[in-house]
């Protein structure tokens, strides 16, 4: 079982039961995320050319790919974490 998850056998040799179990499990997990990011690949995919195809034009590619936000600065950050404690009637940073 540890060369299906990928482990050399030195490794292994030093690695305790409780370790072992942990890192099959993080592989396990691993996988299950990028069948799920398959998963939706595939969905996005079958939407974009079910679009394209009964669609009087293409749509453009704006529509599914929007431009990533420009990161939040710590200051922004901050500042929208106390605006949003106001808001719901907390009373840090008064």
């Amino acid at each position: 079982m540890a060369g299906q998850v990928g482990l050399d056998p030195l490794t292994w040799e030093q690695m305790t039961p409780a370790a072992f179990v942990a890192y099959v499990r993080g592989v396990l997990d691993g996988e299950k995320t990028r069948l799920e990011e398959a998963r939706a690949t595939a969905y996005n995919l079958a939407v974009m050319v079910r679009d394209a195809i009964y669609s009087n034009r293409m749509p453009k590619y704006e529509s599914y790919f929007q431009k990533q936000k420009k990161p939040m600065s710590d200051d922004d950050m901050y500042d929208t974490v106390v605006s949003l404690n106001k808001a719901l009637g907390g009373n840090f940073g008064d």
